[in-house]
């Protein structure tokens, strides 16, 4: 029988138990030239299914673009409106013969659950009670731990929306367990280059087509990301307090911990 050991987290007044392991979630990319990309939701999915689709244009034998800075990106990409340019047969490098190189990008998760919040609320997707980030932690914490018997359940759309955006990261792919590169979401993309670039390097990408695909990192952005910095670091501060803390790590104890053991390569 396996025995599950919890622990509490402690904060001045009140304590929390830990959530249990999430069901596991598997949302999956191949674009064909050697990678597989395990998507987590509110960590760059998409601008790195953005730089993907460069490379995978390139490696068709079709132009790549040069991002402007200020480049907006659809959540949706080219390559995925064409159907990932499966019956163009033509290919400019040799990929990986006997393996696909699996990777996913991680963050925070302090600065994923801001994202995940400042995402969802206020809108249509935000449950109407909420009004602050501090009650939509309290709110997704009590959500979490009746997801199990949700499930078996009618759930509504809206609930499912939300709960699959701020499912764990060890939720998705078996990350936890299997050989799987680790890119860090961070604000230094510089390092963020680096670590995806020796992904790609791996899967035989050419460094003239990495890099360029990579200008995505520095010049791009998403359609949703609407938030100033100053709004997002007041966020975070807001997160941040002991009390909503409790329930972030409550609900990401597992993410808090693989992340410790995982750390941005310099």
């Amino acid at each position: 029988m396996l025995i599950i050991l919890f622990t509490f987290f402690f904060s001045g007044t009140f304590s929390l138990k830990p959530l249990g392991r999430s069901y596991e979630i598997s949302d999956t990319i191949n674009p064909g030239f050697g990678v597989e990309y395990c998507v987590i939701p509110k960590t760059g999915s998409t601008v790195t299914k953005e730089i993907l689709c460069e490379i995978l244009r390139a490696y068709k034998g079709k132009p790549q673009r040069d991002p402007k800075r200020g480049h907006s990106i659809n959540l949706t990409s080219e390559c995925e409106k064409r159907g990932n340019y499966l019956f163009d047969l033509t290919t400019k490098w040799q990929r990986p013969l006997l393996e696909t190189i699996k990777f996913t990008t991680v963050r925070d998760p302090v600065e994923r659950f801001v994202s995940i919040y400042g995402y969802i609320c206020p809108g249509y997707w935000c449950p109407p009670s909420i009004r602050n980030i501090h009650q939509f932690a309290r709110w997704l914490y009590n959500a979490k731990r009746n997801e199990n018997g949700m499930m078996a359940r009618v759930q509504t759309k809206k609930t499912d929306y939300v709960l699959w955006h701020s499912a764990p990261q060890t939720s998705f792919c078996g990350i936890g367990s299997e050989t799987v590169h680790i890119v860090h979401h961070s604000r230094d993309r510089g390092k963020m280059r680096g670590e995806m670039l020796r992904v790609l390097r791996k899967a035989h990408v050419p460094n003239n087509v990495a890099n360029k695909a990579l200008r995505h990192l520095f010049s791009s952005t998403t359609v949703h990301a609407s938030r100033s910095n100053a709004e997002r670091k007041k966020l975070l501060k807001a997160a941040r307090n002991p009390q909503t803390m409790v329930y972030i790590k409550a609900i990401y104890h597992r993410d808090f911990r693989f992340l410790k053991e995982h750390k941005l390569q310099d």
